[in-house]
């Protein structure tokens, strides 16, 4: 199945021709393989590194609940005694 979202940008991967599209609707086409250039090669969506971002407590928290995980903070957890 081949699933492309608004904003996703592919490349062909044929040296010679390099062509690229950005998707400006999203579609779903039953297919078995990538979506393919007018070269006739197959394209691959460009590869974006993944970016990390800092939440505050409250983002966490609204994050946690929505994921349905247990809210656990250093006062949840039990002290080890150092014997």
């Amino acid at each position: 199945m081949f699933i492309s979202r608004e904003g996703d940008r592919w490349i062909c991967q044929n040296v010679r021709c390099r062509c690229e599209f950005e998707v400006v609707k999203p579609c779903v086409v039953n297919s078995g393989s990538n979506a393919r250039c007018c070269c006739g090669s197959e394209m691959t969506r460009r590869y974006l590194a993944p970016s990390v971002r800092r939440m505050d407590a409250a983002e966490a928290e609204t994050f946690l609940e929505e994921a349905g995980l247990p809210l656990k903070t250093s006062a949840d957890r039990p002290k080890h005694s150092k014997t």
